[in-house]
């Protein structure tokens, strides 16, 4: 069951990437797979804490709200076109483009890199936390590659807390109606 959800969102995602990424297609290097492979085991590793996650909401809203103002933050972090999964190095370059975001990023504690971290564990636990309450097991969930049984357990352990955050601190604009 987890697998087939998995798969549609997969597709849904492909199909989204392939709209957003125009670019011609730039093969995959030996070395570009490699660190790919050791971003997801460190992913893997990270365990998140309540500190970290409130921390993280009040982050990315920040910045969300800075890229509403400011044109260039927009820009500069905006998904960049390209068809290869982008290392953690790469994303938190991003974040660290622009020094208004720099800014925002030590504010709350993080390093533009630990903020890229935190964000893909807190997705990839949140996600797994709604599998999880559908039936899934937390074990099935990890296996998928979904984050680590301790972050996973941390958003069942604090939905409340972490859906009132979502709600004061939006990571992302509600859809257009």
């Amino acid at each position: 069951m987890l697998a087939r959800r998995l798969a549609l969102m997969v597709v849904v995602g492909a199909l989204v990437g392939a709209a957003v990424a125009q670019d011609a297609a730039v093969p995959e290097t030996p070395a570009h797979k490699a660190q790919i492979a050791k971003d997801k085991k460190e992913l893997a590793a990270y365990t998140l804490t309540m500190d970290v996650v409130r921390r993280a909401f009040v982050t990315i809203s920040a910045i969300r709200d800075a890229a509403k103002s400011d044109p260039e933050i927009a820009k500069a972090i905006a998904p960049k076109k390209t068809n290869l999964e982008p290392t953690l190095d790469e994303m938190a370059a991003t974040v660290g483009t622009l020094p208004q975001v720099v800014a925002i990023v030590k504010a709350h504690g993080f390093t533009p890199r630990e903020l890229t971290v935190a964000e893909i564990a807190l997705m990839e636990a949140s996600m797994a936390a709604m599998f999880v309450e559908q039936g899934e097991t937390v074990e099935a969930a990890v296996n998928e590659g979904l984050g680590n049984a301790a972050n996973i357990k941390l958003m069942g352990a604090n939905k409340a807390e972490i859906t009132e955050l979502a709600k004061k601190y939006p990571m992302m604009d509600p859809p257009s109606q």
